[in-house]
């Protein structure tokens, strides 16, 4: 399936000023009232029920694993690798393909299994056709099996972003969601989580600002604000929800606490990161209306060329990640600030923004 979606050319929905001043007012309001949606803290507890964690092996599911066995659940992960099972002895580790019907069943059949966490998500959202078959394909077979299998409750991991789509990761999402909501798979109970930003989105340009060179920011770099969750504190949220007939059949927006400590734009979470290293900050402004013209000639040359079409798709992402807000109800005590600190106290290297399109989000420790 071809993805025809995206920034387009790029324009500006609002100027400069307005996008400054929108940020603006979010973030005093946000302050000056908190977030009381979710109450942040450990509810409920399990009694050894089965829950098969797709996607398990990956960067929520590193926290999301401890946390359900923690809370008395037994946690089933397919996985690809075969050395999963020593880093979580506590997990079932069925060693098998998503994309394999044969394999899903075969971690279904190891239960009986009572829940479904799907945390899958394409490792590389600019490559369109791999989006389609981890964000689509690959979900609705998870979906499929778990309304057959009968299961008790299905959690969807979706994206924030898809408020507003416009990378093909968010498109694939929406439909997967537009089809829960609209019961396709009835009879099947499910919530839709929608994480804002996670912590290594923001750390991209760590390394840069720790070695001194300038870190890009679009002119002011007020675009947008974020208050990104630690994958801690969202495990906990996965687990809370767990079975709750309250959140069935609910899209649930998170997001980490609402505090100067993380609440961000892309400009103030740079300045975060120099505080926490010591540094003066050094920025190199772009200029958004010569981005968007980059933007359309790769466009229009991506037509011949398809490295030039990915490269597209690389701009585009900068750009969305850069303006794009990402601010839900709170939940959580983690902050973006000391993670900083405890990155600056590592020789952990984060990924820079074109390897982690490339690769995927990095798999970072536990707690970090």
């Amino acid at each position: 399936m071809s993805y025809s979606g995206g920034l387009g050319s790029g324009v500006i929905q609002e100027d400069s000023q307005g996008a400054r001043e929108r940020t603006k007012k979010i973030w005093d309001k946000a302050l000056r009232e908190g977030s009381s949606t979710y109450t942040t803290g450990k509810v409920g507890h399990g009694n050894g029920e089965c829950v098969l964690v797709i996607g398990g092996t990956g960067y929520i599911g590193q926290a999301l694993i401890p946390e359900l066995s923690a809370r008395g659940y037994q946690p089933v992960v397919l996985s690809r690798q075969t050395g999963f099972q020593e880093k979580f002895p506590n997990a079932e580790v069925i060693v098998g393909s998503v994309g394999d019907r044969a394999d899903l069943r075969r971690a279904f059949a190891s239960g009986p299994i009572d829940g479904v966490i799907t945390l899958l998500a394409c490792r590389n959202i600019v490559d369109e056709a791999l989006c389609w078959q981890v964000d689509y394909v690959a979900n609705n077979g998870v979906i499929e099996e778990a309304r057959e299998q009968g299961v008790k409750h299905l959690i969807h991991t979706s994206d924030y972003g898809a408020y507003r789509p416009k990378l093909p990761t968010q498109f694939y999402k929406l439909r997967i969601e537009g089809e829960l909501l609209g019961q396709h798979h009835a009879p099947l109970n499910f919530t839709i989580i929608r994480p804002t930003s996670y912590f290594p989105h923001l750390s991209s340009n760590f390394e840069a600002a720790r070695s001194g060179k300038p870190v890009p920011i679009f002119e002011h770099g007020e675009w947008g604000i974020f208050n990104p969750i630690a994958r801690e504190d969202l495990a906990e949220f996965f687990v809370n929800t767990l079975f709750d007939e309250n959140c069935f059949g609910k899209i649930l927006p998170v997001g980490g606490p609402w505090t100067p400590e993380n609440m961000c734009t892309a400009k103030s979470s740079s300045d975060m990161m120099f505080e926490v290293l010591g540094m003066d900050p050094r920025y190199k402004t772009i200029s958004m209306k010569s981005w968007d013209r980059l933007i359309r000639m790769a466009k229009y040359v991506g037509v011949l060329i398809p490295m030039v079409r990915r490269g597209m798709f690389y701009m585009q992402a900068i750009k969305y990640w850069s303006t794009t807000s990402h601010f839900a109800p709170a939940y959580g005590t983690r902050t973006l600030k000391d993670f900083y600190g405890k990155l600056a106290q590592r020789e952990y290297k984060p990924k820079g923004f074109f390897e982690r399109m490339r690769g995927g989000t990095a798999v970072m420790p536990t707690d970090i």
